[in-house]
């Protein structure tokens, strides 16, 4: 299976965002992405004669030399800079995932009522740029900051059908966490 990706054409269409455009296409496999929803963000003078996406990168990495199994607090203890590439891979994760771009933005600004129920807003776009301005230490900063996303979620939806997408989102991302990081 794995094998047959690469005798593929590349994707018409950007593997986050489902739209057409000029895209940047993997060279380990069909995913192809607007320069922008890539995590981290592509400039055209940084690409090399062949390409890979964050997917691939840390596959390739995983396979060379396997993770060692840690705990949930080793991990979270961990400091971030051994690990940027796995949060930009569970960011770009959650970009896919999140097919109706829920969780994206500023709930602030576009969800009616939100500041006068939820006093610490977090979203994926945030924690995106606090990852690529380094202001987390720790991954357990990381990952509490995506988990506060999926908290506020459920504080403010209790029970509606954004609270359930919430709730989703949370279990794909826990699971993608608990297996990039070897998780006992």
């Amino acid at each position: 299976m794995e094998q047959d990706l690469l005798h593929e054409t590349n994707d018409d269409e950007c593997f986050i965002c489902n739209m057409g455009g000029y895209l940047l296409c993997c060279d380990e496999c069909p995913r192809a992405f607007h320069h922008q929803c890539h995590v981290p963000a592509v400039q055209d003078d940084s690409l090399g004669e062949k390409w890979m996406c964050t997917f691939c990168v840390l596959k390739t990495k995983q396979r060379c030399r396997q993770p060692r199994q840690m705990t949930e607090k080793e991990a979270l203890d961990s400091s971030i800079s051994q690990y940027i590439l796995h949060c930009e891979y569970l960011l770009l994760y959650m970009y896919k995932e999140d097919i109706d771009w829920v969780f994206i933005e500023d709930p602030t600004k576009t969800v009616s009522g939100y500041s006068r129920v939820i006093t610490d807003p977090m979203w994926v776009d945030r924690v995106k740029t606090k990852l690529q301005n380094k202001q987390y230490k720790t991954l357990g900063q990381f990952v509490s900051d995506v988990r506060l996303i999926f908290h506020n979620c459920h504080i403010f939806n209790k029970g509606n059908k954004f609270d359930k997408l919430g709730s989703r989102l949370s279990e794909v991302f826990e699971r993608e966490f608990k297996t990039i990081f070897n998780i006992e």
